[in-house]
């Protein structure tokens, strides 16, 4: 019901979402972060939004307002934060992603296979479809 709504809504207003998504990935691109690292750390980067709120605008769960987009133009044209927080951020996502290679055991196109893991939202590894899921041979006795 909710989502017909917005998309309704979307449909009549088409530019306020465009614009959203193009600061966006402005915004991802400054900061060489995925959109799901990105909601975790937005309120240390000064986004004055919730993460449900930012998760659901990108969603597009709920109608978008003039002041996401000016909270996300904030954050653009503010200097990047300094030089140790960019570090200490590269810092979390290079050991995340490094925890999800090696427990994806290094495939050529690694997949998380656990969609509980507590570092699925910042995982940059795709989840892996029910096909992709391999038998367990640990339970092997033989």
């Amino acid at each position: 019901m909710i989502r017909d709504v917005v998309s309704a809504h979307r449909a009549k207003n088409p530019a306020p979402y465009r614009e959203f998504n193009e600061v966006l990935v402005k915004v991802l691109e400054k900061y060489g972060m995925t959109f799901n690292t990105f909601a975790r750390v937005a309120a240390s980067l000064g986004v004055e939004m919730t993460f449900n709120r930012l998760r659901d605008v990108y969603y597009e769960r709920v109608i978008i307002m003039d002041n996401d987009i000016l909270t996300l133009k904030k954050v653009l044209a503010a200097p990047a934060k300094d030089a140790t927080s960019t570090r200490i951020i590269a810092m979390y996502r290079n050991s995340v992603d490094a925890m999800c290679r090696s427990c994806a055991n290094n495939d050529k196109n690694p997949k998380c296979w656990d969609a509980t893991c507590p570092l699925r939202p910042v995982s940059p590894l795709p989840l892996a479809e029910g096909n992709d899921l391999e038998e367990d041979d640990d339970n092997d006795l033989l």
